[in-house]
């Protein structure tokens, strides 16, 4: 799909709070140092300078994950579990569980990130994509 005007714009709302902050080891030099979760709502739209150029998405996604910050020595790294959810805003398809629903793994401290900033059914996440 071609984007059809000059700018693209992502609409987000993100909550992102800590669950527990802890200090407990798993096994070998591996530990569990925090828990946390986040929420978040995002939409996409066109836009071009000219008056009344506002064109938003069809899809708004939204959605739920955990966090959990693993220490490995005195390195730590962030593991993400979450799922999507794509909801058609002009309600002009139902709601399908297999290509709505879609649960995602990541290794990063903001995977919410571009969500819904890319166009095409190409392009779309693999936690969204159909199978």
């Amino acid at each position: 799909m071609i984007q059809s005007l000059p700018g693209r714009t992502l609409v987000a709302l993100d909550y992102q709070f800590p669950i527990a902050l802890l200090d407990a080891p798993l096994f070998y030099v591996f530990g569990l140092t925090a828990i946390g979760a986040g929420a978040h709502v995002e939409a996409a739209a066109d836009w071009s300078p000219g008056p009344g150029s506002l064109v938003f998405d069809r899809y708004i996604y939204t959605g739920l994950e955990v966090l959990f910050v693993i220490s490995a020595g005195e390195g730590v790294f962030p593991l993400l579990l979450g799922t999507s959810v794509r909801i058609d805003s002009q309600l002009s398809a139902p709601f399908n569980w297999a290509t709505d629903i879609r649960p995602y793994v990541a290794f990063s401290t903001d995977s919410f990130s571009g969500v819904g900033l890319r166009r095409g059914a190409d392009l779309v996440p693999l936690y969204i994509r159909a199978p």
